[in-house]
C-alpha cells in the first residue's frame, strides 16, 4: 500500500506542468490517415506522446495495444509520435511501429506543435480525455495496462 502511494505522488509531480485543456489536434497519421480531435469526442480517450528512440515507450507499447484490445470500441486510444526530424525521422517512427507490433492509431507530431502545446518534457506521456474531450488526468513515463485502464475508466 505504502509503495502504490509513492508511486501515485511521484506520478502527480512529474504530471504537475501539464495542461488541463486539450488542444485541437488534425496531425497526419502513419497510415495515410487524419487525427482529429473532433473524431475523438464522445468516448473516453487515452493519448500516448512518444519518441521512437524512446526504450520506456517501447516497453510500454505492449501495454498500450492490450488497453486498445480490452476497450474495444468503448474508448479511443491513440499514440502520437514525436521527437523525430524529416524523412530520416519519419524512417525511425515507422521501423519502432513494426518492431513493437504498435496496432494503435499513429499521430505524426512532425513539427513537435503538439508536444509543445501539451508542455511534454518526457516520455511516454499518457493523457486521459474524458467524453468532452476535456483532459481530465495525466501520467509520465512507463504506466501498466491495469493503471491505463483504471485511469482511461476515470476519465470515463
Amino acid at each position: 500500500m505504502l509503495f502504490a502511494g509513492l508511486v501515485t505522488g511521484v506520478s502527480a509531480y512529474q504530471a504537475r506542468h501539464l495542461p488541463t485543456e486539450a488542444p485541437t489536434l488534425s496531425l497526419p497519421t502513419l497510415d495515410g490517415g487524419t487525427l482529429n480531435s473532433k473524431d475523438l469526442l464522445g468516448k473516453p480517450t487515452m493519448i500516448v506522446v512518444w519518441a521512437p528512440w524512446c526504450g520506456v515507450c517501447g516497453a510500454e507499447s505492449d501495454n498500450v495495444d492490450r488497453v486498445r484490445g480490452l476497450v474495444g470500441g468503448a474508448a479511443n486510444v491513440v499514440t502520437i509520435a514525436t521527437g523525430y526530424v524529416g524523412v530520416d525521422g519519419l524512417e525511425s517512427v515507422t521501423v519502432f511501429v513494426a518492431k513493437h507490433s504498435v496496432e494503435a492509431s499513429v499521430g505524426l507530431d512532425v513539427d513537435n506543435s503538439v508536444a509543445k502545446a501539451l508542455s511534454v518534457r518526457s516520455f511516454p506521456t499518457t493523457f486521459f480525455l474524458d467524453r468532452d474531450g476535456r483532459i481530465d488526468g495525466a501520467v509520465v513515463g512507463y504506466t501498466s495496462t491495469v493503471g491505463m485502464l483504471a485511469r482511461l475508466w476515470w476519465a470515463s
